[in-house]
C-alpha cells in the first residue's frame, strides 16, 4: 500500500529524531500528499557519528533515489551537510 510523503516524513522523524523535507531533483518541495512506492525500511536510527551528508547518501538516497531532501534542525533551519547527527538530535530537546 502506498504511503504519502507527509506520512513518510513523520515516520522518519519518529525513527531518526529529526525532520526532513522531500524535494524534487530541481529543489522544489514535494507535495506532502504525493504517494511513495517504497518504505523507509531501517529498523534502527542511524549512528550519531553519521554526518547529515552520510545520512542522506546511506539512508535517504538509498531508499528514495528519485528525490532530494533537506534535513532540518529543531528550529526548522536547514542543516549543514557536515553536522553530526548526535548534535542535530540535541537541537530537538
Amino acid at each position: 500500500m502506498p504511503i504519502t510523503i507527509g506520512s513518510m516524513q513523520s515516520k522518519i522523524k519518529s525513527k531518526e529524531g529529526f525532520d526532513i523535507v522531500f524535494k524534487n531533483s530541481d529543489g522544489r518541495d514535494r507535495n506532502d500528499s504525493a504517494h511513495l512506492r517504497r518504505r523507509y525500511g531501517f529498523l534502527l536510527k542511524a549512528k550519531g557519528s553519521f554526518t547529515v551528508s552520510e545520512w542522506k547518501e546511506k539512508r535517504f538516497k538509498y531508499r528514495f533515489p528519485e528525490y532530494e531532501c533537506d534535513v532540518l534542525d529543531g528550529n526548522g533551519n536547514i542543516c549543514a551537510n557536515q553536522m553530526k547527527l548526535i548534535n542535530l538530535r540535541k537541537t530537538y530537546v
